[in-house]
């Protein structure tokens, strides 16, 4: 935290603006602060992002392995079970702020107080500035009263805890302290980060790094030049299995079928 607090006061807190996130219940509410006044990319609040939060609200029951459910004795006895989400080229750090209060909600629902639920956001180093200050100014609680309602203060689920790294793709050895530190990561999430033709292979290098055979990774995606994009899918078919997320199970009100395509990936053995 006094590291994340440092980097975040390299930070011109007078250029930022507040992004407001609702979540499906419709009351509960996180703001994220942007920079929308240079051109640096990563600053700013992407819609690839937003579509790919509102998928995982919808389907995160599917991303929780069905191990960590298990209560094995007395809760005051078991050691907290790790889940971890690693955002690649976060950016704001939206989407792992969210998918990390979400995993901490839902696991907060069905009374699992033994998971620790943590997120590592990572981008270049002109961008963890922004990071650090989006993920030290989170809630303890993003909505006590809720939970209240709930009763999920008898279940005493420890909120998510937030760390920021500079990562850059292709920087093998960063990778993989990166894993040895903060790994196995149960959950990586990639979001409008397939634009730059030859950053394609660093980035699934990274990818390949960080990711187990058991991590889910979540690919947001932003169609701009698919004749040039296409290389990147198929670069990336070769290291993991993948899927593309119907229309039908994205949520109703935040799709974008026309440019917006999400993915589902897994890491191949081989």
């Amino acid at each position: 935290m006094e590291k994340m607090a440092k980097e975040a006061a390299l930070l011109d807190a007078t250029r930022l603006v507040p992004y407001v996130y609702t979540f499906n219940d419709d009351r509960t509410e996180l703001s994220i602060s942007q920079d929308t006044t240079v051109a640096e990319l990563g600053l700013t609040v992407w819609d690839a992002s937003l579509i790919l939060a509102k998928y995982i609200e919808r389907s995160v029951g599917s991303l929780l392995p069905s191990q960590l459910a298990v209560v094995e004795g007395p809760s005051s006895l078991i050691k907290p079970k790790a889940y971890t989400i690693l955002d690649i080229g976060a950016g704001t750090g939206i989407l792992g702020i969210i998918s990390a209060h979400i995993m901490h909600f839902y696991c907060s629902q069905q009374k699992l107080p033994e998971i620790a639920i943590g997120a590592v956001l990572t981008d270049q180093p002109t961008v963890v500035p922004l990071l650090a200050h989006n993920a030290k100014s989170m809630p303890y609680d993003a909505n006590p009263e809720a939970d209240a309602e709930a009763g999920l203060n008898s279940c005493k689920l420890a909120p998510p805890s937030f760390s920021v790294r500079s990562l850059l793709w292709g920087d093998m050895d960063a990778a993989n302290s990166l894993v040895a530190e903060s790994g196995p990561f149960d959950l990586i999430l990639v979001s409008d980060c397939v634009y730059v033709e030859h950053l394609y292979e660093p980035l699934i290098a990274t990818l390949a790094a960080v990711a187990s055979t058991n991590s889910k990774v979540l690919l947001g995606y932003e169609r701009r030049d698919f004749d040039k994009e296409a290389r990147f899918f198929r670069l990336f078919g070769e290291r993991f299995r993948f899927r593309h997320v119907e229309e039908s199970e994205m949520d109703p009100k935040w799709k974008s079928p026309e440019d917006i395509y999400l993915f589902v990936g897994e890491k191949r053995s081989k």
